[in-house]
């Protein structure tokens, strides 16, 4: 399935199961993305036991967080126009009517997309034991 899904597609089904498994907001999420679609920085944090990381890799990181900031906030966009999302007291909320939606995407999902949904937990669990000013700090990423 997802070989065929463009990079909007693709975030926009990394957006629903995130948001189902945690509260984030939109500079949590962007960051949480950026991670987790480049399999080399997401490879780079989870197997660093603490996410200070060289300086060639912090560039790595930048590059990819600008160069993947515009298709993020371009699905954040679309899901919020097709009514499947809101942006609310900064967090981002599934509405009620689309709450199958992770469990679908999930259930379909096969190669590099359930490689992301698979990995999405620790990287989740890594990210919101920081506080967000530090780690794009810590990460060196400025827009």
């Amino acid at each position: 399935m997802d070989y065929r899904l463009n990079n909007e597609a693709l975030i926009a089904c990394c957006i629903s199961p995130l948001i189902e498994r945690r509260s984030l907001t939109v500079a949590q999420i962007t960051l949480v993305l950026t991670i987790l679609l480049n399999d080399s920085i997401r490879h780079i944090i989870l197997t660093t036991p603490r996410i200070v990381i060289d300086n060639k890799k912090l560039n790595k990181i930048s590059l990819s967080y600008q160069e993947l900031l515009p298709y993020i906030m371009n699905s954040l966009v679309l899901l919020i126009q097709s009514g499947c999302i809101i942006i609310e007291q900064d967090a981002i909320k599934k509405l009620p009517l689309n709450s199958h939606l992770s469990e679908v995407i999930e259930d379909r999902s096969v190669g590099r997309l359930r490689d992301i949904l698979n990995d999405m937990e620790a990287v989740l669990d890594r990210i919101c034991s920081y506080e967000i000013s530090t780690l794009y700090k810590e990460l060196n990423i400025s827009l």
